[in-house]
């Protein structure tokens, strides 16, 4: 059987008022349907059929396909209904303002939907492991709950996705909605790895004389899980001493007092150095981390 195929970028066609295949897809004669009896009748129903509404575009629609033998011809009145913009820009990134752990902001500008001015009714949002490279893959990927209410063309959408396994790289793709819920092309690729943010700095760690012999008490305000935000659950605190005034500090190998914590930020935390030299100076230096290994 010979076959056809059908090659508008961004236009699906609806022959006989049934919907043929996306662009580049193949169709067999069965699946073209002549539109002339409907036009010879005056072409009313045209613009009564449930569905058709001001989205959808009249045109003729021919097919044709030959070969060194034989040539066919098919024509008819089609529908044309134009796909919302195909987005370009979108953006992943793990890292601005606020950032949580486990956390990707999205930003893309907002497209046009199926007219030439308009707004697009939804957005569809998928994530995967591996890349997005076709519309099986976008199909098969996990979609992002969102319920981002479109805005008009131009403006810049932004969109936090949350609850990801932080240091983990995803891919991203998405598509708009028109009012009529077709869908438009897949997006531009954007990946990023979900957020890992360690705890905030300890700003005002005291170190005074101790009460006992050849101690030091500390007393410092703790920070919180990601920077300042968030209580810390299933973290550690390491704390380094010297009397060398260029002693070097490092979190990984010269630490040596390692205290668990759950804390909220801002709590007063304390702790006692003891075993000290009496009469000596000491330099002292504080660390936190999370839940997450190595995330000082």
């Amino acid at each position: 059987m010979k076959r056809q195929s059908l090659a508008y970028f961004g236009v699906a066609v609806l022959a006989g008022w049934l919907a043929l295949p996306l662009a580049g897809e193949e169709l067999d004669n069965a699946g073209f349907k002549d539109a002339r009896n409907a036009a010879n009748a005056g072409g009313a129903e045209s613009a009564d059929q449930a569905g058709f509404e001001a989205l959808h575009y009249l045109a003729e629609v021919s097919l044709s396909t030959h070969s060194n033998t034989s040539f066919n011809s098919r024509a008819g009145l089609g529908a044309l209904h134009v796909f919302p913009e195909t987005i370009t820009n979108l953006r992943a990134l793990s890292s601005f303002a606020g950032v949580r752990d486990g956390e990707i902001q999205l930003t893309w500008t907002a497209p046009l939907s199926s007219k030439s001015t308009g707004t697009v009714d939804a957005y569809i949002l998928k994530r995967s492991l591996s890349e997005i490279n076709s519309q099986t893959d976008f199909q098969n990927a996990t979609e992002i709950t969102q319920g981002i209410a479109p805005q008009a063309p131009g403006n810049t959408e932004t969109f936090l996705a949350g609850s990801l396994t932080p240091r983990t790289t995803y891919h991203i793709r998405l598509e708009s909605l028109d009012q009529a819920a077709a869908a438009s092309f897949m997006s531009n690729a954007s990946s990023a790895p979900a957020a890992a943010v360690p705890p905030g700095a300890v700003t005002n760690l005291s170190a005074l004389t101790g009460s006992s012999p050849a101690t030091i008490d500390l007393t410092w305000t703790a920070p919180g899980d990601d920077e300042y935000q968030g209580s810390i659950v299933g973290g550690l605190y390491r704390i380094d001493y010297s009397t060398e005034i260029d002693h070097t500090f490092d979190v990984r190998t010269t630490w040596q007092v390692e205290l668990s914590t759950g804390v909220a930020p801002g709590e007063n935390q304390a702790y006692t150095l003891t075993n000290l030299l009496e009469g000596n100076t000491y330099y002292i230096r504080i660390w936190t981390r999370d839940e997450l290994s190595d995330n000082w």
